[in-house]
């Protein structure tokens, strides 16, 4: 009992110095820290942590209309023949540093839980995470972009991000979070132009012969509140030109995927028009599912109405688009075919933000875009509790 004792008290000690030499490190060296040596300091240093400002670098791409769009500069990703090209989409995981609700050690790690259990289930060939990966509550989300960078990395696939509303609300711009996370190994994600946000890329799939079959667009759609959520002008001449440049690449017109935070304005007009209230139910011809427990959370004018910045009529008038993803409304699932084009919400994981639990899935899950052979694709969910 008392060599026991003696090995506790060691123990102890030992942990104590370990805390005592985390605790005088500088703030810099935390970079360097392993996983468990990051947690606590973290907790030592919370308050140092939560008052500090950690900005990253702004990217130095500069993009024209002119530019020579090339294969190479965008991310190209192979599929394999005979076999669907599987792109994992999660939306809204709101991982903060210190959270009551859902920070601590044990409540991050089903996070991960939830992921990795999906992607083990799917097997993807890229996720991507649609925004507010991480969130303000708690003042920081330091801490947590390098747990989730570590942990993404150690599935071994490769995976993207579009930033959100919420990732720079706490103590990291959107430019530090695109740093740790792109410092990733498996991470493919790249922030683009400054001009028109962090987070404005494309990632082609493409057979083995390196034939181009399927462009994934993904798009920052800045803040809802103070920005409205639209994606700006400049955006569009470049979707324009990701679009196009495709086609020149490939000599015909390639089909492709735009994946967003926030919806756009088809959004609630495709729900108004496909959903029939009075029969509780989808009305025929839009070959939908899933269900909206909210509205559409967009830009609206002073009496309600959606603001359309005219992106959807230049997706129509360019027929490359075909299935549009986001997230960013917590309680919304529905995939909804309008006008030719598939406005699909993805599922979440996780436990940040607001739920409804008058669901019988919670929302809880992945949405998963499989890419055939022939560079078309179609969308289906996954709830995790299925």
């Amino acid at each position: 009992m008392k060599k026991k004792k003696v090995i506790l008290i060691i123990a102890l000690l030992l942990v104590l110095i370990a805390g005592a030499g985390i605790f005088l490190i500088s703030r810099a060296d935390y970079e360097q820290l392993s996983g468990w040596e990051r947690e606590i300091y973290s907790a030592i240093n919370r308050q140092k942590i939560i008052d500090s400002r950690f900005i990253g670098k702004v990217s130095d791409e500069n993009w024209t209309p002119e530019t020579v769009y090339r294969l190479e500069d965008t991310i190209v990703l192979q599929k394999e023949e005979g076999r669907d090209f599987r792109v994992m989409v999660i939306g809204d995981l709101h991982m903060s540093d210190y959270s009551e609700t859902y920070m601590n050690a044990v409540l991050a790690n089903r996070n991960f839980y939830y992921i990795k259990r999906m992607a083990r289930e799917l097997k993807p060939d890229l996720i991507v995470l649609s925004g507010d990966i991480f969130c303000e509550d708690g003042n920081s989300n330091y801490h947590s972009i390098h747990r989730l960078t570590s942990y993404m990395d150690s599935l071994e696939i490769p995976w993207a991000a579009v930033l959100g509303d919420h990732e720079d609300l706490a103590n990291c711009d959107r430019n530090y979070v695109a740093d740790v996370m792109m410092s990733g190994k498996y991470c493919v994600m790249k922030k683009g132009d400054p001009e028109m946000g962090v987070g404005n890329y494309v990632v082609n799939v493409c057979d083995k012969d390196g034939t181009l079959l399927h462009s994934l667009i993904l798009m920052d759609t800045h803040h809802w509140s103070t920005e409205g959520g639209n994606l700006w002008e400049n955006q569009l001449e470049w979707y324009r030109w990701a679009v196009e440049g495709a086609l020149q690449e490939a000599r015909k017109l390639v089909e492709s995927t735009v994946i967003t935070h926030i919806p756009c304005a088809q959004y609630d007009y495709a729900y108004n028009e496909a959903w029939d209230t009075e029969k509780n139910t989808w009305k025929d011809g839009y070959e939908a599912f899933g269900y909206n427990g909210e509205d559409p959370c967009i830009e609206r004018d002073a009496s309600g109405a959606p603001v359309d910045n005219g992106f959807f009529a230049l997706i129509k008038e360019l027929g490359s688009t075909k299935n549009l993803i986001c997230s960013h409304d917590h309680v919304n699932c529905a995939s909804i075919l309008y006008e030719g084009v598939r406005l699909t919400y993805s599922l979440r994981l996780g436990r940040g933000g607001y739920w409804d639990f008058s669901f019988k899935t919670d929302n809880n899950g992945a949405t998963i875009l499989s890419i055939h052979d022939d560079g078309t694709a179609s969308v289906a969910h996954h709830w995790f509790y299925k």
